[in-house]
């Protein structure tokens, strides 16, 4: 790791944090890099979101890119000190970041005001409803500006001080830890705690730039020479919706990873620090799941490196909606949002939670199909297998058939080879005169087909059309 102090100590200054940078703080930045669970985080990074490049090139070594980048450590007396610094055997000219940063939010009234695409055109993905409704959510964003001495760390991607072009890539991160120490030191009247405090916080703030610098497309670029266009790197002049995509991804990986170096009573304050923190890092901590986590980072990172136009901007905007609202967030729900933004996924639906209930979730293909016939079920209290088959005929399904009776017929049989498909018991149906299983395999077509019917039948179903 190139760890470079810059503290330069004062009468102001306590004398201990002349002395963190200690080798138990180094050991504990590459543990928490090399650990086994980082090792495959990055590995399902780099094949969620760089596979068309993944048969010319061996797993590239994250951790060695990672490492390559410099980390400063300041105070907050030198911001905007220009400084020179012999590093791995060449100068490099380093200046403290002293601007403010704009960034623009999206009020929660500008949210729910946005107008929506209306369902029978989100299928076609009307360029002109689109054109319309971003116009609308341009209008409702307000500017902000954030002091960059608000913040404990930051990752800045590039300085173009030559020619502005990829030769003079220099990413590099710049942690204030004086605000780190009196932010641990603030509340904590046992000095040995803050202490403490003070280095597991350091130790996430950290890895948490880190992680910025992971979701950069020109890291990739920089090092592997690929010749594609990515999208601008992270800055915080960029979309409200891109902050707090990044923010909530590099908490959320910071967190999983600084479990492992720290103790439990640690991880403990780091989680609760998190949760009372602003909305894009609070929201990290409901991300600190790893398979939830490297289905989010793939899929932001395959948005990034395929640009805006394959973004999946309705499901997006429903997103934004869902973490801004004062509920509690359900893991199944996020996990969901995650599955409609990836490439990997099926489209995902949004339906109302039951058929006394005005709340709609979201649903997968297989759940919506189950959760409507229930649905219709409860409609139609007493109704017959026959009679049940008859209002979700077997065409539905191009693949197989919409429901079989069971337990007479205990597999569903492929329409077009030999492939079949067995029953599952959370989709076994009662009827008034036998059982029924809903078949569980619903793949693209079949579902076109199905929420056609559905919404001919009177239910209200909102889809989310791929962006690609």
């Amino acid at each position: 790791m190139l760890f470079v102090n810059l503290v330069f100590l004062n009468y102001y200054l306590p004398y201990e944090l002349g002395e963190f940078l200690t080798p138990e703080f180094r050991a504990d930045i590459q543990k928490a890099l090399d650990h086994r669970r980082s090792r495959k985080l990055f590995g399902r990074v780099w094949s969620f979101c760089y596979n068309d490049y993944y048969h010319k090139l061996d797993d590239p070594d994250l951790q060695s890119l990672l490492c390559q980048i410099p980390i400063f450590f300041v105070t907050t007396d030198q911001v905007g000190n220009r400084h020179w610094i012999s590093l791995v055997g060449r100068e490099m000219e380093v200046t403290i970041p002293d601007h403010q940063m704009p960034y623009e939010e999206m009020t929660l009234k500008g949210l729910k005001e946005t107008p929506e695409l209306p369902p029978e055109r989100e299928e076609d993905f009307d360029q002109k409803q689109i054109k319309e409704t971003e116009e609308a959510r341009e209008r409702n964003k307000i500017v902000c500006v954030h002091p960059i001495l608000d913040l404990l760390g930051v990752y800045v991607s590039a300085y173009s001080h030559r020619s502005g072009g990829l030769a003079d890539y220099e990413p590099r991160i710049f942690i204030w830890v004086d605000k780190i120490w009196n932010y641990t030191h603030k509340e904590e009247p046992d000095e040995r705690l803050a202490v403490e405090k003070f280095h597991a916080l350091l130790d996430q703030v950290v890895l948490h730039e880190l992680m910025h610098a992971l979701m950069d497309t020109y890291l990739y670029l920089y090092a592997y020479g690929w010749q594609y266009h990515a999208h601008s790197p992270f800055s915080y002049d960029s979309s409200q919706l891109f902050r707090l995509r990044e923010e909530t991804l590099a908490e959320a990986l910071s967190l999983v990873l600084v479990r492992e170096v720290v103790t439990e009573p640690m991880w403990n304050y780091l989680l609760s620090n998190t949760r009372r923190n602003s909305l894009p890092y609070r929201l990290g901590a409901d991300y600190a799941d790893e398979k939830l986590l490297e289905r989010a980072v793939g899929s932001w990172i395959f948005t990034k490196r395929r640009g805006w136009d394959r973004l999946c901007k309705p499901l997006y905007d429903d997103w934004c909606d869902y973490v801004f609202s004062d509920a509690r967030l359900d893991h199944s729900q996020l996990s969901l949002y995650e599955k409609g933004f990836s490439f990997q996924f099926p489209n995902v639906f949004r339906y109302r939670e039951s058929l006394d209930s005005t709340k709609t979730i979201l649903y997968t293909d297989e759940d919506l199909v189950l959760q409507v016939i229930k649905d219709y079920m409860e409609e139609h209290q007493g109704i017959t297998r026959s009679e049940l088959k008859e209002a979700f005929p077997s065409g539905l399904n191009a693949d197989y058939v919409t429901m079989i009776d069971y337990p007479e017929t205990k597999v569903f049989q492929g329409k077009h080879n030999h492939s079949v498909c067995f029953v599952l018991r959370d989709r076994i149906l009662q009827c008034s005169d036998g059982l029924v299983a809903v078949c569980p395999r619903w793949f693209f077509v079949s579902m076109t087909r199905f929420v056609e019917h559905a919404r001919k039948l009177g239910f209200e179903i909102k889809t989310y059309p791929k962006g690609w």
